[in-house]
């Protein structure tokens, strides 16, 4: 009997929608740019702004839609052609024009297109204000595919239209896209999961850290590919007020997760929180909170007024030194309660002029609508190794410190010794002079700013301090931005500071900004770090998303977290908006490492599956298998995109059959195919693996996990499939020996290209072919 076989989808589509908008159909488009570009239309019932519509859209790899012609212009109209996204009153779909000096008429397309095709109603634009946007207008009572201009905050619009420039329209998470010209390096970050994954450029998983405990922010690999990272103990409530970054735990992992160290301090005094610094002698710094009660602070100064709370929380940083698998000593501290001065209580010995040193903290300054317990908020710190100095981010204060590690703790709570001979006042301090009352609101330049680190030597601006600006409070539209700033710093390692005035820069020596601003906007968490080609790997931490931006401002790479909570997404869900249990895919940081990093050395990194899951779908096409021996039955591809790979699936009208490489329409290509087969229904089976490839090199082989599993039969041998270094034939197809049984296979497909870079082209998604 002749045996038929079909592909057959399989799976369920997880939608976690964000409850503020409906998602239609995406409809392609032959773009005058030569590429095909895809729209739909988002009904938003509720109304929306164009800020939140813009932003939304951005968080599904998108923007706004920008029309650039006649013909465009039509099809969106068209798009829109329903009455039930039209406001009464001339208001329709929001789309992607903007304008945001209201002196002049400059119109742009969020996308930076220039603004060469317009189609304004009669009377429009008309002066909307400073922020005007564009969208559909009404006329005659009917909709029209003219535009109107519109406040940016208006919420009676009920749709917006959202546009890809590429196929990403459908890729909502993992690698959105990765361009010439981007790192060649290995990504590392933390889920909420816990478990820590090492990814290529790709997106595909090389390596991964497991734990018990959920992820809690920061998270370094050592140079012997252990990690370090913060994990979060048992909630983050101390003492009955909400704790923004408690983590309460420290724990080293060595690279097979077998737990090397696990320290806690959580106790009604003192808890750890957000980051972390590993040190090369083995020791850790760490950030921790000190409480001190409503009493202590008012002995100490503060006055009672700012204690809305009933307690105060200043900062520590500590250095340990593991001692045992639990146990850790601490060998440094510095505390901020050491170096403060106020001009509240003149009975105190710390009372003084606060603008008279701009070393010491003013006590009764605090950020934000109300003076909080989480008085300072540092949220990061970094080690400079030549100057032995310790820079720290306060979040409320708006400021970037800098303080002298090299002291004694003794020292470190004094004003003088250690390598500066300030003992651990602050050597250098920036982004907001208001706190040390030597400047103005003009002169305020952070705003909630989060992770700065000194630019490593032999890095493009070594020396120079990187942060995430992002913008919380800042004055005019919501933005975040990258900064990077060059302390005034002296050949004998001090800061200078003229008499009376603020420490520089007076500007950063390079700021980072998307052409749209809230492209690139979070308002929390966050983080930058400079890469060895010059580019700045950047974690927009709210939305999950990275990237990498050259010196010039290009985006080279873009990857989206793909995981929510708990929950791994599915390519092609909705992201989920952070709601109160912040069951939404935010990150707090990610780092990229060289693959020279001593961590890689001696180990093989083979490229896995990506974090993110995928639907069942297509990706062998077979035809009619009895079409004769050696026939093409139809063509095998990956993805669908430029550069793949090209083979056929060839047919035999007695035995199915044979899968050999074939060529791609350009000529040979190198490359290493191999087919894990499951039997049985789509879902845990025993994998069977079947190796195809063209080309003479060795091509390294996956090492088995457990008992070999019996192939099915096939013209390598049983004991070849599991050779570290399979040697390859030219044209060398597996063949099934017989008719394939009877029954469902599931197929997965990992493709490597083999040349010089080695870079794995593409993991397929699952088939499911059933025989029958």
């Amino acid at each position: 009997m002749t045996h038929h076989i079909r592909i057959i989808l399989a799976g369920l589509l997880v939608s976690l929608g964000t409850g503020a908008s409906s998602h239609g159909q995406a409809v392609p488009w032959n773009h005058p740019d030569q590429t095909t570009h895809w729209y739909e239309v988002v009904s938003a019932p509720g109304g929306t702004s164009w800020d939140q519509a813009q932003s939304l859209a951005n968080r599904r790899n998108g923007h706004l839609v920008t029309i650039t012609s006649v013909a465009e212009n039509a099809l969106v109209s068209q798009l829109v052609n329903n009455p039930s996204l039209w406001v009464p009153g001339g208001h329709g779909p929001w789309i992607g024009g903007m304008r945001r000096d209201e002196s002049g008429p400059q119109w742009m397309w969020v996308d930076g297109e220039a603004f060469a095709y317009d189609n304004w109603a009669p009377g429009a634009p008309m002066d909307v204000g400073a922020e005007a946007r564009t969208q559909f207008a009404r006329i005659g009572g009917a909709p029209s595919p003219m535009w109107r201009a519109n406040e940016a905050e208006d919420e009676r619009v009920y749709a917006y239209v959202v546009e890809w420039d590429d196929s990403a329209w459908d890729h909502t998470v993992g690698v959105v896209f990765n361009k010439p010209g981007s790192h060649d390096g290995y990504t590392l970050l933390t889920e909420q999961t816990g478990t820590t994954y090492l990814i290529d450029n790709e997106g595909r998983t090389l390596h991964g850290w497991a734990s018990q405990y959920g992820a809690a922010l920061s998270v370094y690999l050592l140079d012997n590919g252990d990690i370090i990272r913060a994990a979060r103990t048992s909630g983050n409530q101390w003492g009955g007020i909400f704790v923004g970054g408690v983590t309460g735990r420290i724990e080293q992992v060595s690279w097979n997760s077998a737990l090397i160290w696990d320290f806690q301090l959580n106790n009604s005094k003192y808890i750890l929180h957000h980051d972390l610094e590993p040190l090369p002698n083995g020791n850790v710094l760490a950030i921790v909170f000190e409480k001190m009660t409503a009493t202590e602070a008012i002995d100490h100064g503060r006055d009672p007024g700012l204690l809305s709370q009933g307690e105060l929380w200043p900062e520590r940083i500590i250095e340990i030194q593991p001692t045992g698998l639990t146990s850790g000593q601490i060998v440094w501290e510095w505390r901020v309660w050491d170096h403060v001065i106020q001009d509240h209580d003149p009975t105190k010995p710390n009372y003084g002029t606060v603008s008279d040193h701009p070393e010491l903290v003013d006590l009764n300054h605090y950020g934000g609508a109300q003076p909080v317990a989480d008085w300072l908020h540092f949220n990061a710190i970094d080690w400079n190794p030549a100057l032995d100095q310790i820079v720290v981010s306060s979040r409320t204060f708006d400021e970037i410190w800098i303080i002298d590690h090299s002291t004694s703790t003794a020292e470190a709570a004094s004003h003088s010794g250690g390598n500066s001979g300030h003992g651990g006042d602050l050597l250098y301090r920036w982004g907001n002079p208001s706190t040390y009352r030597r400047g103005t609101n003009a002169d305020h330049q952070l705003f909630g700013q989060h992770n700065p680190e000194w630019i490593p030597p032999g890095r493009p601006g070594a020396g120079n301090i990187t942060l995430f600006n992002n913008g919380t409070g800042r004055p005019g539209y919501p933005r975040s931005t990258i900064e990077e700033i060059t302390p005034p710093i002296n050949a004998s390692g001090n800061y200078q500071l003229g008499h009376g005035a603020a420490w520089g820069p007076a500007a950063p020596t390079h700021s980072f900004g998307t052409p749209f601003p809230s492209d690139l906007y979070s308002p929390y968490i966050s983080g930058t770090q400079r890469l060895s080609n010059g580019s700045d790997l950047i974690c927009e931490g709210m939305t999950g998303t990275l990237m990498e931006v050259t010196p010039t401002g290009e985006i080279v790479w873009r990857y989206v977290n793909p995981v929510a909570g708990q929950t791994v997404l599915t390519q092609g869900d909705a992201i989920p908006l952070c709601n109160g249990a912040f069951f939404c895919n935010n990150l707090f940081r990610a780092r990229r490492y060289e693959p020279t990093h001593p961590a890689f050395v001696g180990r093989s990194l083979i490229p896995g599956l990506p974090i993110e899951q995928y639907q069942p779908e297509v990706v062998a096409r077979v035809g009619n298998v009895n079409s004769g021996v050696g026939l093409p039955a139809d063509v095998l591809f990956v993805n669908g995109e430029a550069g793949d790979v090209w083979r056929h699936v060839y047919a035999s009208p007695l035995t199915w059959s044979s899968i050999s490489i074939g060529s791609s329409p350009s000529g040979p290509i190198a490359a290493d195919y191999m087919l894990f087969m499951a039997s049985g229904e789509p879902g845990p089976a025993s994998i069977q693996t079947l190796p195809m490839a063209m080309g003479t090199s060795a091509i390294p082989m996956y090492a088995p996990n457990g008992p070999m599993p019996v192939p099915l039969a096939s013209s390598i041998s049983a004991a070849s499939l599991w050779s570290p270094l399979l040697p390859i034939t030219p044209a060398a197809p597996i063949t099934f020996v017989g008719a394939l049984p009877i029954g469902t296979y599931t197929f997965q497909a990992v493709v490597r290209d083999l040349g010089s870079s080695g870079a794995l082209l593409s993991v397929t998604n699952a088939v499911v072919l059933t025989v029958y």
